[in-house]
């Protein structure tokens, strides 16, 4: 068999779907034949994200795609980030993530009893209620969905990471 997609019969998409049933773009075959992701998938993935990087929460740039982020040992694909975004995201942090030293320490799994669980998320939440600058309106005020990552309170760069690879942020001492 001869052309691009020799060999390739019977090869599956990401969802388990035929990979090369006819692609629709220079762009559905780029996904296809790099991530096995096709462009309807890609779109269904921006649509979960609503149209921005799922790390910096802001809409992509004019004229360029977000790219697809992608574990490099499991090849999940976790989503759609900026290219600079998706640089910060290195393997080094989502190792990490996967194995945090602490679970390394021979005790088995270390876990915050429930109760202190709770006074910390206590504690955290006074915190920050009295972080909230308070605000001083000189006319209509837009909602906080409006405004940045920042406002929206979700400017922690490893609280975001952590959203983006659905794990819990780590805790990180108060300066």
């Amino acid at each position: 068999m001869n052309g691009p997609h020799a060999g390739t019969c019977g090869e599956l998409a990401a969802d388990g779907s035929a990979l090369w049933d006819g692609y629709t773009s220079a762009r559905d075959k780029e996904l296809r034949r790099c991530y096995g992701l096709k462009l309807t998938h890609y779109q269904a993935i921006l649509d979960a994200q609503h149209g921005v990087c799922a790390l910096c929460g802001k809409p992509p740039t004019t004229g360029r795609a977000l790219v697809v982020d992608h574990d490099h040992q499991t090849g999940e694909i976790r989503g759609l980030l900026h290219q600079r975004c998706n640089r910060q995201v290195s393997d080094q942090i989502a190792r990490y993530l996967a194995d945090p030293p602490a679970r390394r320490v021979g005790l088995g799994p270390l876990v915050i009893p429930p109760q202190r669980l709770e006074a910390l998320a206590r504690r955290n939440q006074q915190r920050e209620t009295k972080r909230q600058p308070k605000r001083r309106t000189l006319g209509p005020t837009s909602p906080a969905s409006d405004a940045g990552p920042r406002a929206r309170g979700d400017g922690d760069v490893a609280a975001r990471l952590a959203r983006a690879l659905d794990q819990p942020a780590p805790h990180h001492r108060d300066k």
